[in-house]
């Protein structure tokens, strides 16, 4: 099959990961792609682990799951060790913070984007708006390069 790219986001529940995983797949199936989709998370609502996971063709997907991920993004240490040895060798890790996740005991296998987003603030004066923070562009253009299928 060719054209078929492997996206598999990782973390803990609450972070968008599924989220994450049905924007990308919506975007495909709007640019004519085949889309397969799948997700995995704890019973809890915030802070067990969870996991998207998409399959993008320019042909109809004969199976439905990740087997080696092209792009790996992780949002968490745990998501980091549990899924970093499923990386395609010409596959890209992504880590969207620096701070949280460290690459530890082997050499990345794959190209990796660090994205460390700002500070946010210790106090709890404006909890109630919302904390969280979009992709910037050089991300955005990093992925649209690799997801790209044609």
């Amino acid at each position: 099959m060719t054209g078929l790219k492997q996206i598999r986001f990782a973390g803990f529940g609450g972070q968008g990961v599924v989220l994450a995983g049905t924007i990308l797949g919506y975007a495909a199936i709007h640019d004519g792609k085949w889309v397969s989709g799948s997700n995995s998370y704890g019973a809890q609502a915030r802070g067990g682990s969870a996991r998207s996971e998409v399959v993008i063709s320019e042909e109809p997907i004969t199976f439905p799951h990740v087997i080696r991920s092209d792009i790996l993004i992780v949002l968490s240490q745990s998501a980091y060790d549990a899924h970093i040895t499923d990386v395609a060798e010409d596959g890209a890790l992504v880590i969207y913070d620096d701070l949280i996740v460290e690459p530890h005991g082997q050499e990345p296998v794959a190209p990796m984007l660090r994205r460390n987003p700002p500070k946010l603030q210790s106090s709890f004066a404006k909890a109630s708006e919302d904390t969280r923070i979009p992709p910037r562009a050089g991300a955005h253009g990093f992925l649209r390069r690799r997801v790209m299928v044609s």
